[in-house]
């Protein structure tokens, strides 16, 4: 009886897959080259040669921040002589924290991408990573992401300012504004990005990989695109709900909507977090599954094969079948779900944190 070699492949990545991938994930796992807010300050660093990731950067990108957000809100309050509304003391203090928030933001994301874009480095078949590539440079790059970032902090701020004038009668101030603004357009960039990891996932839930045969659940770049999924949360957990804290101080007391206003940023929030880990993390699952199954399929042929005749096999065949049968079982039963309690519970976890944080000061601000 012919023996299956299980890890053996038809389909061995040649080093023109291997060069192609590693290049399309080196592109593609640094935010600089994708997201608008960080793409500007890194190409101004590399003038001078300094790398954006590095504490040189994030020092110098903290004070780029700081200038961008102080500066025009300083402008803007003396042009409609708003100090009552905006001092420049409370202006420098909230440029201070939005621009560490905004650093941090980036620490924690950059982390979490580097260890997302390992499975990329396992693609197989030229043709589909052309096709990735192709598609990465139409959605992935500063233009799209300044473009749709853009336009969803714009349609939050248009929301928050009509409904401050039109409900409550209040004119936000043009410096309270600004900052809204600042915010909102974090929020921007961070919606449109966890939303096309979602859709990025979901191609490559459809492409081949080259996995541990004997269990894809636990090839190492599966492993660590799964932990930096996970990894993607803590921006919302961390972030998220101090950038919706500054937006309570920041807008004006009095006014009926500051809960409600939060209440809809942080289910924007609570969607993120389900688009950026639940449904990438269904898909990688995806991934494991159908690889498993294609290393199975030819198991289970033969096992088919051999038991057709299981009574009248010689010893040393039906001790290979044997040997087979308890590799087919081992392998099937080997875990290809990313979406475990432990998972769902840090998730929860994050939700009710987020919740916490922003609902605590809406209570303490509405009844004492």
């Amino acid at each position: 009886m012919d023996s299956i070699d299980v890890t053996a492949s038809s389909e061995t990545r040649s080093q023109e897959e291997v060069a192609l991938a590693n290049a399309y994930a080196d592109q593609h796992e640094r935010l600089d080259n994708f997201v608008f807010m960080y793409a500007i300050p890194s190409r101004l660093f590399r003038r001078y040669g300094i790398e954006i990731f590095s504490r040189l950067g994030y020092v110098l990108l903290s004070g780029v921040y700081f200038c961008i957000i102080f500066i025009p809100g300083l402008i803007l309050t003396a042009l409609t002589s708003q100090w009552a509304e905006m001092n420049p003391v409370r202006l420098a203090v909230l440029a201070v924290l939005l621009s560490a928030l905004n650093v941090a933001a980036l620490i924690l994301a950059q982390t979490a991408a580097y260890r997302i874009s390992a499975l990329h480095r396992r693609l197989r078949d030229l043709a589909q990573i052309q096709a990735l590539i192709s598609w990465d440079r139409l959605w992935f790059g500063p233009k799209m992401s300044a473009l749709m970032g853009g336009a969803i902090s714009v349609v939050l701020l248009v929301t928050l300012y009509w409904l401050n004038l039109n409900v409550n009668g209040i004119r936000l101030p043009a410096t309270i504004l600004w900052i809204c603004a600042v915010i909102t357009i974090f929020l921007g960039q961070f919606s449109f990005s966890t939303t096309m990891i979602f859709f990025e996932f979901k191609k490559l839930s459809t492409c081949r990989f080259e996995l541990y045969k004997l269990n894809p659940y636990d090839t190492f770049q599966i492993q660590r695109t799964s932990h930096g999924l996970k990894q993607l949360g803590l921006v919302s957990m961390i972030t998220l709900p101090l950038f919706l804290l500054i937006l309570l101080v920041v807008l004006p007391e009095g006014s009926s909507l500051n809960v409600p206003i939060t209440a809809a940023f942080l289910f924007m929030a609570y969607l993120a977090v389900a688009i950026g880990i639940l449904f990438p993390l269904g898909f990688l699952g995806d991934i494991v599954k159908a690889e498993k199954w294609r290393l199975l399929s030819p198991i289970q042929a033969q096992l088919n094969q051999l038991a057709t005749g299981l009574q009248a096999l010689p010893e040393k065949d039906y001790e290979y079948f044997m040997r087979l049968q308890t590799l087919y079982q081992t392998t099937r039963l080997t875990p290809d779900s990313f979406l475990s309690i432990g998972s769902i519970a840090r998730i929860i976890g994050t939700l009710l944190l987020a919740t916490f944080s922003v609902v605590l000061p809406a209570i303490i601000e509405r009844y004492l």
